[in-house]
C-alpha cells in the first residue's frame, strides 16, 4: 500500500514588534498597581499570545514565516505494507498539486519562493510563475507553469511570506485580544499551573483555522 507524504514546518523567523495586548490592561483585570511582576507578567502575556496563536493556527501581530516543505508537488511515494495503520489525515491527503495553503493565517504577503536543488544550491522560483490569494491564505500557479521537481529529498522548498492582522493591537480582533488577556490573568494567578480557560475556547470559537491539510 503506498501513500503520498511530504513534511511541512513553519517557522517564525521575525518576531512582532509589539505584543495584542498591554501589561497595563493585564494589570487592570487583575488588579495590580505595583510594578514589580510588570516583566513577569509581560512574559506571560508573550506565552499566553504563542499559546492563542497555536491553537487558533493564526499569526496576530504581523510578523514574518519561513515554511519549509520537503517538496511542492505530492510525488514522494512511501511504501507501508499491508495492514491497518492509524494516520493523521494530512499524511494521505496532500491537496491540490497546483496550490500551497499556507499555515498562519492571515496571510498579508508572500516575499519569497525558493528551491534547492540536489547539489543544495538555491534557486529563488519567479513570482511572475505564481499568484498570492491573501484571502484564503495560499499561493496558486498561473496558467502553463508548474513547480520545480528536481530537488533534494528534504526541505527541498522555502516559502517566506508575512502574516498578521496588522502592526497595531487595535488590527487584532477583539475576542482574541480579551482571550489572551483572560488566560495571562489566570497564568498569573496560579503562577502557571492552570488549563486553557473555556471562557478563552469560546471567545476564540470563530476564528479557529480548522483546515489542516497543510500539515501532510
Amino acid at each position: 500500500m503506498q501513500y503520498k507524504y511530504n513534511r511541512k514546518t513553519p517557522i517564525v523567523t521575525v518576531e512582532p514588534a509589539s505584543e495584542p495586548v498591554t501589561v497595563a490592561e493585564i494589570k487592570d483585570v487583575l488588579r495590580v498597581e505595583g510594578s514589580d511582576d510588570d516583566t513577569y507578567i509581560g512574559n506571560l502575556a508573550k506565552a499566553a499570545r504563542e499559546y492563542v496563536e497555536n491553537y487558533l493556527d493564526r499569526a496576530l501581530i504581523t510578523q514574518t514565516i519561513t515554511f519549509w516543505l520537503d517538496r511542492f508537488n505530492s510525488d514522494y511515494v512511501e511504501t507501508l505494507d499491508g495492514g491497518t495503520y492509524d494516520l493523521p489525515r494530512g499524511y494521505v491527503l496532500n491537496g491540490d498539486d497546483r496550490q500551497i495553503d499556507l499555515p498562519k493565517l492571515p496571510l498579508q504577503s508572500v516575499t519569497s519562493v525558493s528551491t534547492f536543488g540536489t547539489d543544495n544550491s538555491e534557486t529563488t522560483y519567479s513570482s511572475s510563475n505564481y499568484s498570492v490569494d491573501t484571502v484564503s491564505g495560499r499561493i496558486y500557479l498561473n496558467e502553463g507553469e508548474t513547480f520545480p521537481t528536481d530537488l533534494r529529498d528534504a526541505q527541498g522548498a522555502k516559502i517566506v511570506y508575512v502574516a498578521g492582522y496588522g502592526d497595531n493591537a487595535t488590527d487584532v480582533p477583539e475576542p482574541i485580544r480579551q482571550a489572551i488577556i483572560i488566560y495571562t490573568a489566570k497564568l498569573y494567578e496560579t503562577r502557571g499551573m492552570c488549563d486553557f480557560p473555556c471562557e478563552c475556547k469560546a471567545l476564540l470559537s470563530t476564528y479557529k483555522v480548522l483546515d489542516d491539510l497543510w500539515i501532510g
